[in-house]
């Protein structure tokens, strides 16, 4: 028995009323999987994605794999261990003009979201487990770590022949573009707190 979504919903969260975006409330769904001879259940807390699912009930039925981006998680399931830990890609395609596109990854406790629209590129890092509403862009500040996970997303889209091309230099073009925004909505913070 397979159980899952194919998205969540903001339900307000961001103050957003819709499924179009990387945030937690959207992209972080259930899968419930009960193979055959299980008789209770078990938790078991590792990042995985929609793309495994096809190859693990492949593998529990004893069939060939074919080539794909997912892996089985029958090993994870049985055995509760995984070979390794792997980033997770999110991507949203807008609508059919492409005007809207983001790309995401999600590795250990953070995650990077990456969002254009029409010339202008926007970056958002986030430590999901400390931060797990995503209230606290960390990508003005831990650059080195927003660096990591571009370049992840970079590799992944020119390996997965993504029509979309993102600049090598995005980054700092937004590190250009937005870090007056970034210090005067600190400002405005600090100001409302006292």
């Amino acid at each position: 028995i397979v159980f899952t979504a194919d998205h969540g919903e903001m339900l307000g969260s961001h103050c957003m009323w819709q499924k179009m975006c990387m945030y937690e409330e959207a992209t972080h769904i259930p899968l419930y999987i009960k193979p055959p001879e299980w008789e209770s259940a078990k938790s078991i807390d590792v990042l995985v994605s929609h793309v495994d699912v096809f190859p693990t009930i492949l593998d529990y039925l004893g069939l060939k794999q074919p080539e794909c981006s997912g892996v089985s998680l029958k090993p994870l399931i049985e055995e509760e261990t995984i070979s390794h830990a792997r980033p997770i890609y999110i991507q949203y395609d807008g609508d059919g003009t492409r005007g809207n596109i983001q790309r995401c990854v999600v590795k250990d406790d953070y995650k990077l979201i990456v969002d254009t629209f029409k010339d202008e590129i926007y970056f958002e890092l986030y430590n999901v487990t400390s931060d797990p509403q995503e209230l606290k862009n960390l990508a003005f500040e831990e650059k080195e770590k927003t660096k990591e996970l571009f370049s992840l997303i970079r590799k992944y889209m020119k390996d997965t022949n993504d029509l979309v091309k993102i600049p090598e230099n995005a980054y700092e073009t937004f590190l250009k573009n937005y870090s007056k925004f970034n210090h005067a909505h600190k400002l405005f913070t600090q100001s409302n707190a006292l």
